[in-house]
């Protein structure tokens, strides 16, 4: 099946009915061993890790593991929202996945919650401290932070989420000076897909890496490949 828009942060099963060519990643809190089924209508569901970690640190290490080798996306997901169940963006609180995720190519999708800020400091850290993992920032509002643009400038392992909720001139200003390849697209649980007035000020080109190329790289993790 030709995948024509990838949905890197569906936030149910619900966002699948889109249809034939289309892709949606939703966080799975569970164990399960159905990582990816395809919809009634066509479209492709994979279940996406929450890694959480357990008193053996490799205990959720090996699930994650195996869950991709059964069809999770490559792009293991970590809970950073100021809610229960959050994790700091630490290496001591993490380890040793970000020295798995380095060795094996996965990228990790850091998800702030739909109205948290980021903080930038706290993760710019964390992305020096592996330089060789993608991480994918999740938020409705990320590009809202002037700030962002100088973490971009210096860590080029940050990929940022794009929303129905970004401004066109800021994407469009974004993606002319650090590159499509940091953009991916992510709908926070709308069902209605990449906006067309968001990717109208885009290159063809440039759409197709931000609604589908970017995200695919990043699960076959050709992204780091090329870009890191």
């Amino acid at each position: 099946m030709s995948i024509d828009l990838v949905d890197t942060d569906a936030s149910s099963a619900e966002a699948a009915r889109q249809g034939s060519g289309y892709e949606a990643w939703v966080p799975e809190l569970s164990v399960t061993e159905t990582w990816q089924e395809s919809s009634s209508s066509g479209a492709l569901l994979r279940r996406q890790v929450v890694f959480v970690p357990s008193l053996d640190p490799w205990e959720s290490v090996d699930s994650a593991r195996a869950a991709v080798r059964a069809g999770a996306p490559g792009v293991l997901r970590l809970n950073l929202r100021s809610t229960k169940g959050a994790l700091p963006l630490t290496e001591w609180a993490l380890d040793p996945l970000p020295a798995v995720c380095e060795r094996e190519g996965y990228a990790l999708a850091l998800d702030y919650g739909p109205t948290g800020t980021v903080p930038l400091t706290e993760l710019a850290a964390f992305a020096c401290s592996a330089p060789e993992v993608a991480l994918l920032v999740l938020g409705d509002r990320v590009c809202e932070q002037p700030a962002v643009w100088r973490l971009l400038d210096c860590c080029p392992n940050v990929l940022l989420q794009v929303t129905d909720q970004t401004a066109p001139a800021s994407l469009a200003a974004g993606v002319g000076t650090f590159g499509a390849h940091r953009f991916v697209f992510g709908s926070r649980g709308s069902a209605t897909g990449a906006d067309a007035v968001l990717l109208a000020a885009l290159e063809a080109d440039d759409q197709v890496a931000l609604t589908s190329g970017n995200a695919r790289a990043l699960d076959t993790l050709e992204w780091r490949q090329r870009w890191l």
